[in-house]
């Protein structure tokens, strides 16, 4: 049983669920390593990295290069540099010949490290040798590009499709996915991004929850004038699950509806934010408020307003109040906030017949 689970290791596809890698209590040794290999949760001490050192040096050669690279690999993605260097080490030592895993992990070390053209000359490399790592290769130096804000070339998204495809089923498929995704949001394809992580939904069920998240991201962070209101509002209410019940899926929700209240759908915006339990948040009342106004209902817009402190929530507020008539008391709001919104007060001032503080506000 454990030797089939190896072999899905081996082959990098995720071990069952009811096998015996997944369920070891004692992760020890070989156990713990297998662990990493297979990107299982494990909880390292420093006694516990000697121990796995010595595991990866009794294994032979071959699988030493696969699962070690890979090791590494997982530790150099979470930032875990000195664990990474301690796997580095045993393969440099032990290793006649460095293989593609352990190329493309020194390479990504000095990435990590500060020494990048060696890095990326690496990555290059390992990407160009058309070995087992390629893909892994190709996905860091996309993720480069994308970090630095660089346009990533159409080929490139070309081979990363292909590169998820050729390894449908195997869990190294997933970040591919989530990658291609992310390079049509940069190029605009908000829908087609979304599309793609509808489907790694579907092949990796066990991952929805990371790929909802980026999902919440994607849409939070797109370009409205790019985009086109068509196509952002219905790929938004097509994945309202995306937002999640917590802290970040709840900044990713107001920031969406933000986004539908700029774009005259101030309905769909209160539509997205009842999905929400974090209604008493500051954010959450400043969005639901904000798309009330926008519905002409400035009672509604008060109520959520009401005893928040912050001059976004004063502008609001003296706007409400002038909604409903109360100028003056939209003059008494207005006059707490910077002179950024003199040209509001002055309006308010006059609608409010205050000719004192109209005369102050230097607005012509």
């Amino acid at each position: 049983d454990i030797l089939m689970d190896l072999a899905y290791v081996v082959d990098g596809k995720p071990p069952r669920d009811a096998g015996p890698l997944v369920q070891a209590s004692d992760w020890q040794g070989r156990v713990q390593l297998w662990r990493l290999a297979a990107g299982l949760p494990v909880e390292q001490s420093e006694n516990d990295r000697a121990i796995l050192r010595e595991a990866l040096t009794s294994l032979p050669s071959q699988l030493r290069e696969i699962i070690g690279g890979r090791v590494s690999l997982d530790h150099l993605e979470a930032g875990r540099l000195e664990p990474a260097a301690d796997i580095l080490e045993v393969l440099d030592r032990t290793q006649a010949e460095a293989g593609p895993h352990t190329r493309l992990a020194d390479a990504r070390f000095l990435l990590a490290t500060g020494r990048t053209d060696d890095g990326m000359a690496g990555i290059i490399d390992a990407e160009f040798d058309n070995t087992v790592v390629s893909h892994l290769a190709l996905q860091t130096r996309v993720r480069r590009e994308l970090a630095q804000n660089r346009q990533v070339a159409p080929q490139d998204e070309i081979d990363l499709d292909l590169a998820a495809r050729r390894l449908a089923g195997q869990a190294d498929a997933f970040p591919l996915s989530l990658l291609a995704a992310e390079v049509r949001a940069q190029r605009n394809a908000l829908g087609a991004a979304l599309e793609v992580i509808d489907q790694a939904i579907i092949d990796h069920p066990e991952r929805t929850a990371e790929a909802r998240r980026l999902g919440a991201r994607l849409l939070a962070d797109a370009e409205l004038e790019s985009v086109g209101a068509a196509e952002y509002a219905s790929t938004v209410m097509g994945h309202r699950s995306f937002f999640r019940q917590d802290r970040d899926g709840e900044e990713k929700r107001v920031a969406v509806s933000e986004k539908l209240t700029m774009l005259g759908l101030p309905n769909l915006a209160l539509d997205l934010l009842a999905d929400s339990r974090a209604v008493a948040e500051d954010g959450h009342r400043l969005a639901e408020a904000r798309a009330q106004l926008s519905t002409g209902r400035p009672d509604e817009a008060l109520m959520q307003l009401r005893g928040l402190p912050t001059p976004e929530a004063a502008v609001l507020r003296a706007q409400a109040l002038a909604e409903i008539g109360s100028y003056d008391t939209a003059v008494a709001e207005t006059l707490t906030l910077s002179e950024t919104e003199a040209e509001a007060l002055a309006d308010y001032a006059l609608l409010a017949q205050d000719w004192e503080v109209l005369s102050d506000t230097n607005v012509s």
